[in-house]
């Protein structure tokens, strides 16, 4: 009766195994449609740049050295005379700790947190009608920006310490600052300021497709902005194969799915005539793709290509399951009966 039973089971596999089904693989249409599922999140750099705070004009603040041109305001009193024509005055003025230059005739003069037109017309007004006889033509630029230190971190193209003016002082500005972030660059943005380790605050980059919030954050002197990247790629090759694992997926380089298999030491015996490509898109949806492990057509496993992230999977079909199953059971009846006759 043993026998009989012995017998029967491995009739049943292998009726089982025989009867077991391929499954349909994708065609054509749905292999584009799946290539075409953009992958990889990339920071949407427009909403990044239009985040940036805006600080309106330029108000000059200590340390700036602006440039003062005057022209009939402190015209030589000879040459007044005579009538000749007097080439505009430049005068250098450095804004003190106070918030205020030097000019002629005037002295000092308030200009911290003032825009430059606003001190233009403040200077014309000083000037006119008390020491001259018109309004002067005042212009005044910023010679050279007071500066403050922050340090970019992380994915961007020029990590390092960067100056950045007043009116850049904000996390897009120090981003611009430091030559943009880099493609890779996915997640969070850690700001730690200075002069405490234990504040920090947390940031998330805008991505395209998806509608997270980003508002632009100010910054202080000495605080330090780290950006994070993404991790080295990889693909995963799961199921019947030879050594399932993740796998390195270098840049610049172009893996198939017959690729994938090879690295991952081929299919097993068990393993059916194809294979599924599970693939996490960039708005969290999960696509997949059934193509055949031989063959030379569209749709075979030496013309798919892998991506990185990609999950490739050499399932188990209903036969191999059953297969494994009854070799395990047939094996462990085998034992069983062993070791119950030895035993005493």
């Amino acid at each position: 009766m043993k026998c009989l039973g012995l017998c029967a089971g491995l009739l049943c596999a292998a009726v089982l195994v025989g009867s077991g089904c391929s499954g349909r693989v994708s065609n054509p249409a749905e292999l584009l449609s799946f290539s075409q599922a953009p992958t990889a999140a990339r920071v949407d750099l427009a909403r990044l740049s239009d985040a940036k705070a805006s600080a309106g004009p330029y108000r000059v603040g200590v340390g700036d050295l602006l440039a003062v041109s005057l022209d009939d305001a402190v015209k030589p009193r000879l040459a007044a005379e005579a009538g000749a024509d007097v080439p505009p005055q430049i005068y250098m003025c450095r804004v003190d700790s106070y918030g205020n230059i030097v000019v002629p005739i005037l002295g000092e003069i308030l200009v911290e947190s003032k825009t430059l037109s606003e001190v233009e017309g403040m200077l014309s007004s000083e000037y006119h009608p008390k020491y001259v006889n018109h309004a002067p033509n005042v212009v005044v630029k910023v010679q050279e920006y007071d500066t403050t230190t922050v340090t970019v971190l992380g994915a961007v193209e020029r990590p390092g310490l960067q100056e950045l003016r007043r009116d850049e002082m904000t996390l897009v500005g120090a981003l611009m600052k430091a030559g943009g972030v880099q493609l890779n660059a996915i997640g969070a943005i850690r700001i730690r300021r200075a002069g405490s380790s234990d504040t920090t605050e947390k940031v998330n980059l805008p991505v395209k497709g998806v509608d997270t919030p980003f508002n632009d954050v100010r910054l202080r002197a000495g605080d330090i902005v780290e950006v994070d990247g993404q991790q080295p790629p990889v693909f995963t090759v799961t199921g019947l194969v030879g050594r399932p694992g993740a796998f390195p997926y270098p840049a610049g380089t172009a893996y198939t799915v017959a690729d994938a298999l090879a690295f991952a030491g081929g299919p097993t015996d068990l393993a059916p005539d194809y294979v599924r490509i599970y693939r996490k898109t960039s708005e969290g949806k999960i696509e997949s793709a059934r193509v055949n492990i031989s063959g030379t057509g569209q749709s075979s496993s030496i013309n798919v290509p892998v991506r990185p992230g990609d999950l490739v999977a050499v399932e188990h079909t209903f036969s191999s399951r059953t297969q494994t199953l009854l070799s395990r059971t047939v094996h462990g009846g085998v034992n069983a009966g062993a070791t119950y006759d030895m035993a005493p």
